[in-house]
């Protein structure tokens, strides 16, 4: 999962030869979205194939495939809250060395559930199953 996150500031670039694709983060922002609009982006400009994905260890990638090599920087905050180095040159991908800010990953097997919309209980009044069907 990937929330929106406040506190972004810089763009993050990425240049193939003379053209460059930018993308300025809001505060209605995550992470994984904010790179998945950029590879868009990259894959209408430069071609090729370009995916944004998150590794076994929860660091981001973005990845390009036929569109050669381009450089990358992420300026302001872009870098810390993504967990991606400043920039990037000479690539075809990018790992983050760290979790991206707002990446919330609850279970390591990769094999659970978590149900985002179930209906809170206080824990100071006392629940029950009710078997029967609701009519």
């Amino acid at each position: 999962l990937q929330f929106w996150i406040k506190g972004w500031s810089g763009s993050i670039s990425v240049t193939d030869g003379v053209s460059t694709e930018t993308i300025t983060p809001t505060d209605s922002a995550s992470p994984i979205q904010t790179l998945q609009t950029l590879s868009d982006q990259c894959a209408s400009t430069f071609g090729g194939t370009w995916t944004v994905s998150v590794t076994s260890d929860f660091y981001l990638n973005l990845s390009s495939s036929g569109a050669g090599t381009w450089d990358a920087t992420f300026g302001g905050t872009c870098g810390t809250l993504t967990g991606f180095a400043a920039s990037y040159t000479g690539v075809s991908s990018i790992t983050a060395s760290s979790i991206a800010t707002g990446g919330f990953y609850p279970y390591s097997d990769g094999l659970g559930l978590l149900y985002a919309l179930d209906e809170k209980i206080p824990t100071n009044r006392p629940s029950s199953t009710i078997l029967q069907p609701i009519t």
